[in-house]
């Protein structure tokens, strides 16, 4: 079922899934930054048999709504999802994160080790870990300086627009890579799990 939390100004949107007295533990789905819930499809359908399984949009990833442009808000993504697991009724739950998701599910485990069960990390990422500096191709980089200064202003509409249009260029990039031929290998059928790209 698809639902909208309210946290601060934003209408955080969920899908929650599964029994709520299931007989495993209830599991929070938190998404990386280059997708949004949208990335927790297969696993909600694998588990949500036997477990209570949340995954939820981030401020400024797919359907979560947020404030008119150029309204700031003072937020944490921590905050954002002790709000989902208050307005769910979710003393404790298992974390599940990838990217960033990982990095809110650490974060939020040493602030408030009391409401987290246990921790899936995916390449998670680590607040305070040293910055590693590779070169990225010119138009990522730009991309890159650009979501990084929104990021610092609070400014959420930019960051949704330049993540939508990073993501539209991921999704060409799958999609030529899936119809051009390997050396000795058949092309395969274009196609991409992101029908149109999430607008992060």
């Amino acid at each position: 079922m698809t639902s909208f939390v309210r946290s601060g100004t934003a209408d955080l949107c969920i899908d929650d899934v599964g029994p709520t007295a299931a007989a495993g533990p209830p599991l929070v789905c938190l998404h990386a930054g280059v997708t949004d819930r949208r990335l927790w499809a297969p696993q909600r359908e694998a588990l949500g048999a036997s477990h209570r399984v949340v995954a939820y949009d981030r401020r400024g990833f797919g359907e979560t709504r947020l404030p008119l442009a150029g309204s700031r808000e003072a937020f944490s993504q921590v905050g954002d999802l002790l709000r989902v697991l208050d307005a769910l009724q979710l003393d404790r739950a298992v974390l599940i994160g990838c990217s960033q998701g990982g990095r809110i599910a650490i974060d939020a485990a040493l602030a408030h080790p009391q409401r987290v069960r246990a921790l899936v990390l995916v390449a998670a990422a680590v607040t305070g870990a040293p910055q590693i500096d590779l070169p990225y191709a010119p138009l990522t980089q730009a991309r890159v300086e650009a979501y990084e200064a929104a990021e610092q202003r609070g400014d959420q509409t930019a960051d949704h627009s330049i993540l939508r249009s990073a993501a539209s260029t991921v999704t060409l990039a799958v999609s030529m890579a899936m119809t051009t031929p390997a050396s000795g290998m058949a092309p395969m059928a274009a196609q991409s799990t992101m029908s149109s790209p999430p607008p992060e």
